[in-house]
């Protein structure tokens, strides 16, 4: 199976969702790489950090709309690595350079990639101690930067979708604003699930974690970033321009609406967190217009 996006094409594995996805719902995936292009596109040496890579989507959309970005693609799963190595050597994609381990706020965590029962997607959990030789020790956002050498004021922007443990990424993303002044990125997209994918909001930890996301948004808040946006899980854009209260109570619908058997507009939204106003272009009129 294969998509291609302008000059570049993904491979991806026989029977991956993506494209039923985006033929079902036409704006699934679409405004990231979209955004990605009218934000970089002023900047000489543009830098793309993708945590969550798995096969590789968005760092071959994003590289098929801007010639002069590069991609710092994170993807703790081996057979996800595996296939996005496969994907950026196909392209012959060799501003992309995939790091293979965990996101975290904290040094030296141990936590433990897994695949969830659909193949296509994983979780991060945090690993048994006595089971050391399956976890590995992770990073910080601001430890890879420093490792791969990667000059801070370059980021653009950074992009989480970690399926359940992207307070972690907020947190590190936070860590990184706080310990290097020139890491000044114009946004960071992630996605607001306070759930692992294999339990769904029958994960023990789903309000512990839905509090960690409050918690994150009130830091990204005291470092700056303190306007935000919210896209359903279908790829439409629901708000911008808000505080991080309207946030809160958006993920808190989200939640209540599952948990509750109600009907659903949605099941989680992804979130973009920015420093000013000017810097993000009015969503749904750039959606519109591309596609």
């Amino acid at each position: 199976m294969k998509i291609s996006y302008g000059p570049l094409i993904l491979h991806l594995p026989e029977g991956h969702p993506l494209p039923q996805y985006q033929q079902l719902y036409p704006f699934y995936d679409r405004l990231l790489p979209i955004l990605v292009r009218r934000l970089s596109s002023a900047w000489q040496s543009p830098v793309l950090i993708d945590i969550g890579a798995n096969i590789g989507d968005t760092t071959i959309q994003c590289c098929a709309v801007n010639d002069n970005l590069s991609v710092l693609a994170v993807e703790p799963n081996a057979d996800f690595a595996k296939m996005l190595w496969k994907n950026i050597e196909a392209n012959d994609l060799y501003r992309a350079v995939v790091v293979s381990t965990d996101i975290v706020a904290r040094t030296s965590s141990a936590y433990l990639a897994k695949k969830s029962g659909s193949l296509f997607t994983g979780d991060v959990i945090e690993a048994d101690p006595k089971a050391s030789a399956q976890s590995r020790f992770s990073k910080t956002i601001y430890e890879i930067i420093a490792e791969i050498n990667i000059e801070p004021s370059n980021i653009v922007f950074v992009k989480s979708d970690t399926d359940g443990n992207d307070a972690q990424i907020v947190e590190s993303f936070c860590d990184c604003l706080e310990r290097c002044s020139s890491f000044k990125p114009l946004g960071l997209w992630f996605e607001a699930q306070p759930y692992a994918n294999d339990l769904g909001v029958n994960d023990p930890s789903l309000y512990s974690n839905l509090d960690l996301l409050k918690q994150s948004l009130e830091r990204l808040v005291h470092n700056g970033y303190k306007y935000f946006a919210a896209i359903d899980n279908y790829g439409v854009p629901i708000m911008q321009g808000v505080d991080h209260m309207i946030i809160n109570s958006l993920m808190q619908y989200s939640v209540l609406s599952r948990t509750k058997g109600q009907t659903l507009p949605f099941y989680f939204v992804d979130i973009v967190s920015y420093r000013n106003l000017s810097d993000m272009p009015d969503l749904p009129t750039l959606l519109s217009k591309e596609l």
